[in-house]
């Protein structure tokens, strides 16, 4: 289920979501809630369902264009390996919303894990993942919405087979970013940006990169990109492990982990915040785990 609310004056905008494993046998579909609030109390409204169809809804996204208007994708599920990118758009305030759109126009691939966002004058670009029955390796695709129509799908991540884990964000200047992920725990991080309807060359940051997954990415007023990513580790026995961040001096940043753990995998989230709360600066930082007698140590960029 996922409830938001459109931030306009006196109104918040608000993310919730709920674990989809938990209710993997029951109709899924989102609905939508507005609050708005006084300094005292916050009133919400019914739910209002987005979806509003047959079988199980997964991984849904938003954005809101400068209208004021309300896009929302999500992945609809036909079957074991059949799955389709579907829209919907509401005009007032999340209350009622347009007829679901299947826009990936799929009849047997697995399309998942779509995000939306919207530029300036207002056009739609909406990322997803395509497994195609395994005669091809998974890419991720991207279609446009100009104001009339649908583009066709665009493969973003042309000459980097296995991609999946996409990540959308669009800067200041309309320049659309699209990350994604390519490998399993140990694979590698890639993007690529759109700009007048041409794409960028396709980038890894830095070497030393691996291990780490972007679950988001946004632009600050003065057009950097941040990211929040996501770093994997797999350990074989029981140990203390301690995974600290340092800057390129030597200067400890913050610590991520500090504790005894048991065999497994582990997935360790850095904000990009030092150890009193503070972005740190854009740059390059070294990610270190040392579990037992034992010392990793890695890169990371944060911009």
């Amino acid at each position: 289920m996922v409830c938001v609310s459109k931030k306009k004056k006196y109104r918040s905008l608000l993310l919730i979501t709920t674990d989809l494993k938990s209710m993997k046998y029951l109709k899924l579909s989102f609905v939508i809630l507005t609050i708005s609030f006084t300094s005292t109390a916050q009133n919400w409204s019914g739910p209002v369902n987005v979806s509003n169809m047959e079988n199980t809804d997964y991984f849904p996204d938003f954005c809101i264009d400068n209208d004021g208007i309300i896009h929302c994708v999500w992945t609809h599920k036909n079957s074991f390996t059949w799955w389709e990118i579907y829209y919907s758009k509401s005009l007032d305030n999340g209350v009622t919303w347009s007829n679901p759109e299947d826009i990936s126009q799929n009849s047997s691939e697995g399309c998942i894990r779509t995000h939306i966002v919207s530029n300036s004058k207002n056009h739609l670009f909406v990322s997803y993942d395509c497994d195609t029955e395994n005669l091809m390796p998974n890419q991720v695709l991207l279609k446009t919405y100009d104001g009339i129509s649908w583009s066709e799908a665009d493969t973003v991540s042309e000459g980097v087979p296995g991609a999946f884990q996409n990540r959308l964000t669009v800067d200041n200047n309309d320049r659309v970013y699209c990350f994604f992920y390519q490998g399993t725990n140990t694979g590698y991080f890639y993007y690529r940006y759109l700009e007048e309807n041409l794409w960028s060359n396709i980038f890894k940051p830095y070497e030393g990169n691996d291990h780490l997954l972007v679950l988001d990415a946004i632009a600050d007023d003065i057009n950097n990109i941040h990211c929040l990513g996501k770093l994997f580790f797999e350990w074989t026995y029981e140990a203390k492990a301690t995974y600290l961040m340092y800057d390129f001096t030597g200067k400890h940043i913050t610590t991520l982990m500090n504790e005894y753990i048991v065999p497994g995998q582990y997935q360790i989230i850095w904000d990009g915040k030092d150890i009193n709360g503070n972005y740190v600066f854009k740059g390059i930082y070294l990610v270190r785990l040392r579990c037992g007698k034992n010392i990793l140590t890695r890169s990371v960029e944060y911009y």
